[in-house]
């Protein structure tokens, strides 16, 4: 029996008069053809089509997923400087981490007001509920990360998961002890990589996997004691794609300091002439992966038009997901299943139109709330079901209230699509959208963002006990100048304008590894990083090799490339990797 009987009713009525075809985007005015796939989708989860094209509404969506958004935020209660994901301009309370769900925040419950937008109502709960200030989960204390779930002594790591030891990462599962890593599971003890899967001991590696002790990879499978290779499979003692013998490689590899910046920077320059001059893209990396479409899928079956997948099937336009399945119209999610045009789920299940919920099921258009059941509208809550803006009903008066509200706001054009931008919590600018997208002014305004001021996020002031900032320039090439002298000294940065710094256990492992100072602000170095991989923008192309047409992933640094199909690509391999 239904719960919702007028709203099923409703909504049954424009599903039965759906039909497939090209549709214009309300917002952008991109065309796209609705097809009886995208159809079936809808009437799965029972929703209105959506008047956004599906790239424009993940578009949107990863604009709500946390990025390298580092900002001095105050706690709403005391005015203590805490290490936020949330700008400062953003209207947002947020308190300590360890403080969040001390309160029940259904004290902050709302009457429905049926008339009015469901939008407005649940603005003044998400601007008066707090959040935690780094929206981290099983983070320890100590550790200065945003968006991470269970990690310990981290240092401006965002978006992680399972991760320990490491200075600067994004978008890593399962990491410890690296610095500068981003894109990857299982990466350890690495620098300055761009990757896929189980890497250890690695500098400058980019879009590989089970690779070890090796550096200046990109493309590779299997290897190891490489150094400058593109394309390669099971291969050892490699040099610029040269074959040497154990004794050669490692006479070499001695003769050649990497923690000198300077040294690094030459090797760096002669390994992207080869990356550019020789190696071949496929138009999508892909491992492991059955009847599906879309870049940077592992391990996945049946995903469509996805992005960035691990261990996940049974996906409809999902972009960034670990082993999630029955999802639609979702970003940033783990282990998330029958999901609808989510953001930032953890572990729910029957969710649609909610952001950064975890071990929540059944729920609607609720934020950040965690272990719920049957909830609708809500904010901040914790362990709560039948609830109705953060308030509490019996679960018969629940469902007539959810009925009335859904059909309100399916009258007004409003259910169906996810909250406006200005919900988004780190804010568009210093979202995930931002750093794979790269938005132009143009996207911004058309979707309704907040305009942040850049000078007021961003800032990082470690302790700088009184000591003069420096130049990044003036910073000494040779990782054994660097002292302690110059650990929690502001260091400039031109080209960013704006100020890092160098802490003493960061420097420890650097020295430990041997791996070269930085000379570039952190946000720099790894959105760069990112970019080094394909963005989930789909775009035209023809194979180098057989000159078929194929679709294939804008790249932001390498914007001309040798690209093959994936049958000219795998024979590619086969006679030269």
């Amino acid at each position: 029996m239904s719960k919702t009987p007028n709203y099923d009713a409703k909504v049954k009525a424009i599903l039965d008069a759906t039909i497939p075809g090209e549709r214009v985007c309300e917002l952008t005015g991109e065309r796209w053809n609705m097809t009886k796939e995208e159809i079936g989708w809808y009437r799965k989860f029972n929703v209105p089509p959506s008047k956004r094209s599906p790239f424009t509404r993940l578009a949107i969506l990863l604009g709500f997923n946390s990025g390298l958004a580092f900002s001095w935020n105050k706690d709403y209660r005391n005015g203590k400087l805490l290490m936020s994901l949330f700008h400062p301009d953003l209207p947002f309370k947020i308190i300590e981490d360890q403080d969040w769900g001390k309160e029940d925040y259904s004290i902050y419950g709302k009457q429905i007001d049926l008339l009015r937008s469901f939008f407005d109502q649940i603005w003044e709960l998400e601007t008066t509920v707090p959040f935690r200030a780094s929206l981290s989960r099983n983070s320890d204390q100590a550790s200065i990360a945003i968006g991470v779930i269970e990690g310990t002594r981290n240092y401006l790591v965002a978006g992680s998961l399972a991760i320990s030891d490491c200075f600067y990462n994004y978008g890593v599962i399962n990491g410890k002890e690296n610095i500068d890593a981003v894109n990857g599971e299982q990466i350890e003890r690495c620098f300055s990589v761009s990757a896929r899967n189980r890497l250890a001991d690695c500098q400058y590696v980019f879009e590989s996997s089970s690779c070890f002790q090796s550096c200046f990879l990109f493309d590779c499978q299997e290897c190891e004691s490489c150094f400058g290779a593109v394309n390669k499979r099971h291969k050892k003692y490699l040099w610029f794609n040269e074959q040497l013998n154990e004794q050669a490689w490692k006479k070499r590899r001695a003769e050649i300091d990497l923690s000198d910046y300077s040294v690094a920077q030459t090797y760096k320059e002669k390994f992207y002439t080869l990356w550019e001059q020789e190696a071949v893209w496929p138009q999508a990396f892909w491992k492991n992966v059955q009847e599906s479409s879309g870049e940077a899928l592992f391990n996945c079956l049946k995903c469509l038009h996805c992005f960035w997948q691990f261990g996940s099937n049974n996906l409809f336009f999902c972009w960034a997901g670990v082993s999630s399945s029955w999802n639609a119209f979702c970003t940033a999610s783990g282990w998330e299943t029958d999901a609808y045009s989510c953001s930032g789920g953890i572990r729910t299940q029957g969710t649609k139109y909610c952001l950064a919920c975890t071990n929540t099921s059944q729920s609607e258009y609720c934020i950040h709330c965690e272990d719920c059941e049957c909830c609708f509208g809500c904010v901040g809550l914790s362990r709560k079901k039948f609830h109705i803006f953060n308030r509490p009903y019996e679960e018969e008066e629940y469902w007539k209230q959810v009925d009335e509200l859904k059909c309100a706001m399916l009258d007004r054009g409003e259910y169906g699509e996810f909250f406006p931008a200005r919900f988004s919590l780190p804010g568009f600018s210093f979202s995930a959208g931002q750093i794979y997208l790269n938005y132009t002014q143009q996207q911004l305004d058309q979707f309704g963002t907040i305009q942040l001021d850049p000078r007021r996020s961003l800032i990082l002031a470690c302790e700088p006990k009184n000591k003069e900032p420096i130049i990044v320039e003036d910073l000494p090439d040779r990782l054994n100048d660097i002292n302690t002298n110059f650990c929690h000294c502001p260091i400039y940065d031109k080209k960013t304008d704006r100020y890092f710094s160098i802490l003493p256990n960061e420097l420890e492992l650097r020295k430990r590894h041997g791996w070269a100072i930085s000379k570039e602000h952190f946000v720099s170095r790894l959105t760069n990083l990112v970019r080094h991989s394909n963005s989930p923008i789909e775009m035209e192309a023809h194979c180098s090799h057989c000159q078929k047409s194929i679709i294939t992933y804008k790249n932001f640094i390498f914007p001309k490339r040798t690209i093959y199909c994936h049958e000219c690509y795998l024979k590619y391999l086969e006679e030269n990797g």
